[in-house]
């Protein structure tokens, strides 16, 4: 991974530990419910950004990408509370797995930015 975008997937991936150790305490009724939906979607999250800082995507939908990972990290952001509510977990967790979310949400949305940026540079130096 270039170093700009290390920083992305390092987030991403202590997203993802967190995310496996604290579902492991949700209710077992729960294991294809909530349990699979938090997970596959903080799956998709890692893959998205591993995607994006790919060579191939590039030229591609990096843009897209990023939007799409954003997407998701707020649908986890919706479910984590929802388990809160449920009292699946405690306000400590509730407070450090928000606080993982927020922090790989503005890394993607501030690298979504930038691809954004690269872009209408590109544009102007085209003839």
């Amino acid at each position: 991974l270039p170093p700009v975008h290390y920083q992305t997937y390092y987030q991403a991936t202590l997203l993802l530990n967190y995310t496996y150790t604290l579902i492991e305490k949700f209710p077992k009724h729960e294991k294809l419910g909530l349990m699979q939906a938090i997970r596959g979607r903080t799956e998709d999250v890692v893959e998205l950004i591993l995607e994006a800082a790919s060579f191939y995507s590039r030229d591609r939908n990096r843009e897209q990408l990023l939007r799409t990972a954003d997407i998701r990290i707020k649908m986890i952001a919706v479910l984590v509370e929802y388990a809160y509510n449920k009292r699946y977990i405690t306000d400590k967790n509730l407070t450090a797995w928000a606080s993982k979310l927020s922090d790989l949400d503005d890394a993607v949305v501030a690298w979504a930015m930038g691809s954004g940026k690269e872009k209408e540079k590109e544009k102007e130096k085209a003839p």
